[in-house]
């Protein structure tokens, strides 16, 4: 695990982001521009190297976490899963042939590309 600052920055980053898109309008390009922005943080952090048990008790789990003390159990829970399906379908996981191993322990194995169903 990092010991450094690094992760809690990146949960702020994560966190910042879920942030504005909540409190955005809802339409389209929010929801567009909040997918990018998860994704270029998941493709940052694949930088670092993190197992995939790094990455959920160091970063998904913290953002879970803090959305949920944030906007309560339900609110929090939904934009967590908003997160959760935006940073899992980052390119840099689809391209890849790993396996990811989601916080509850349960394996999926590649990710599903993102694509607008609009």
């Amino acid at each position: 695990m990092l010991k450094d600052t690094r992760l809690p920055r990146a949960i702020d980053l994560c966190v910042s982001t879920m942030i504005r898109y909540h409190d955005a309008r809802r339409c389209r390009q929010s929801t567009v521009l909040m997918i990018a922005e998860v994704q270029t943080h998941a493709a940052s952090f694949a930088e670092w190297n993190l197992s995939p048990e790094e990455v959920c008790t160091g970063i998904l789990q913290p953002v879970e976490d803090a959305l949920v003390r944030c906007y309560g159990h339900e609110l929090g829970r939904r934009l967590n899963a908003e997160f959760r399906d935006a940073y899992e379908s980052a390119p840099v996981f689809a391209e890849t042939s790993s396996v990811l191993v989601s916080c509850d322990g349960r394996c999926t194995s590649d990710p599903r590309g993102w694509s607008p169903d609009y």
